[in-house]
């Protein structure tokens, strides 16, 4: 009778590093934060990369010119929303 480890002796293969994100991804993974939370009403990505974005019903429609500049405005309405991180809280 032979008994088997339940480890094997060698370990698995090693994964390689997760790729980061690119940064069209990040800004559709904030804008979809920003819509599903309604801070946005809507948004769409243009074919030649600009981004239009609406923030309610009765606001006129925003245009950024590229990528960046969405990320930056995703950036700074979550700013604003949740406030800076590092702000102290007021001892009681």
């Amino acid at each position: 009778m032979s008994i088997t480890p339940a480890v094997p002796a060698t370990p698995g293969p090693v994964s390689e590093p997760c790729e980061r994100p690119s940064a069209g991804d990040e800004a559709v993974a904030l804008m979809r934060h920003l819509l599903k939370f309604g801070y946005l009403r809507a948004v769409r990505l243009i074919e030649n990369g600009s981004w239009s974005i609406r923030v309610s019903d009765t606001t006129p429609v925003l245009t950024l010119p590229d990528t960046a500049a969405a990320l930056d405005y995703a950036v700074a309405v979550l700013s604003l929303a949740y406030g800076p991180l590092d702000t102290p809280k007021a001892v009681a």
